[in-house]
C-alpha cells in the first residue's frame, strides 16, 4: 500500500514567557509530519531554530518539496541527501521512524536496539532578571538536575541564589554564546566551586578558537561550531576536540538516525559536509 505526507503547523502555548540570552518565547511554533500507510499513521514534530533563521514556513517548504520522494520510497538514508540539518528533515525522520515502529508492532527504541531503563529529566530554569527570581523557580522545581539559562549579567550571583534554595541539585548552566572569552575565564572557577557540572554554549557561535588551549575547571559543552559547520555545509575537524561533552539535538542534526548512525560508529557526510564518526 502506498505512503502519503502530509504537514501542518501547531503552535503550542507556553504557560509563562520563556527567556534566553536574548531571546524570549511565549509560545512554541512546529510543524507535524504524517506518513499514513493504510490505517498506520507515523508522526513527528519539529521546531525550527531561531539562529539559524528557521520558522514553521520554511520548514513546511522544505517537507514540500521532498514529500514525493518520500511518497515513492525515500529512507532516512535518503533524507541525509534530500534535505540538510534542521527541524524539517527532524520532522520526516522521526516520522519515518515512528511508521516503522508502528508496521514492526514495536516501540523505537527496541528497533534502535537501546536497553529501556529509567532517565533522570533536566529541568529547565528560564532567565530572568533578578537572582531571587531564578532562585523561586528553582525552589518550586522538583526535578534533581537543573538547567540555567543564564547571560552575561551576574551569572554567579544568580547560581548562588539557585543554590541557596537547591542544596541537592545537580546544575548545569548554559549561557546561550552571551559571554566574552575574558567573562568565562573569570567566572567557571567561582561556578565549579558552586557544584556547577557543565558550562554550554558560553561563547557566541564562530568563537570557540579562543578556547584552544583552555582547560577549564568542569565540563563544557560547546556544539555551536559543529552546528555553524552544517549551516554552512564546512566541516570543522576542531569542533569534537574542543567539546568534551556532546548532547544529542534531533531538530538540529536533522533527526534520530544521524545519532544512531554515529552510535555505530559510523562515518558520514551529508549535504551539510559534516563528518560524523
Amino acid at each position: 500500500m502506498s505512503t502519503t505526507l502530509s504537514v501542518h503547523q501547531e503552535d503550542w502555548s507556553f504557560k509563562e514567557p520563556f527567556r534566553i540570552s536574548g531571546y524570549v518565547s511565549y509560545s512554541e511554533p512546529a510543524i507535524v509530519v504524517e506518513l499514513q500507510d493504510g490505517d498506520l499513521v507515523g508522526r513527528g514534530e519539529a521546531e525550527g531554530i531561531y539562529y539559524f533563521d528557521e520558522t514553521t514556513a520554511s520548514m513546511v517548504e522544505q517537507v514540500k518539496q521532498v514529500a514525493a520522494d518520500v511518497e515513492g520510497g525515500a529512507d532516512r538514508m535518503d533524507l541525509l541527501d534530500l534535505l540538510p540539518p534542521g527541524g524539517a528533515r527532524c520532522a520526516i525522520d522521526s516520522a519515518l521512524w515512528d511508521l516503522e515502529a508502528k508496521r514492526a508492532g514495536k516501540r523505537v527504541w527496541e528497533l534502535v536496539g537501546l536497553e529501556l531503563k529509567r532517565i533522570v529529566t533536566v529541568f529547565t530554569i528560564g532567565l530572568e532578571e533578578e537572582p531571587a527570581e531564578m532562585a523561586r523557580k528553582a525552589a518550586a522545581a522538583e526535578h534533581p538536575i537543573l538547567k540555567v539559562k543564564l547571560d552575561a549579567d551576574r551569572p554567579v550571583e544568580k547560581i548562588e541564589a539557585i543554590r541557596a534554595v537547591r542544596p541537592d541539585a545537580t546544575i548545569v548552566i548554559d549561557a546561550n554564546q552571551d559571554w566574552s572569552f575574558q567573562q568565562l575565564v573569570e567566572v567557571a572557577p567561582r561556578l565549579h566551586g558552586l557544584g556547577v557540572t557543565m558550562i554550554e554554549q558560553p561563547l557566541p557561535r564562530g568563537a570557540d578558537g579562543e578556547l584552544e588551549g583552555y582547560q577549564a575547571p568542569g565540563r563544557r559543552a560547546l556544539p555551536d561550531d559543529q552546528y555553524q559547520a552544517r549551516q554552512e555545509r564546512r566541516p570543522d575537524p576542531r569542533a569534537r576536540d574542543r567539546t568534551r561533552s556532546e548532547k544529542t539535538r534531533p531538530r538540529v542534526d536533522g533527526g534520530l538516525h544521524v545519532w544512531n548512525l554515529a552510535r555505530h560508529g559510523a562515518v558520514i557526510r551529508d549535504r551539510s559536509g559534516v563528518r560524523f564518526s
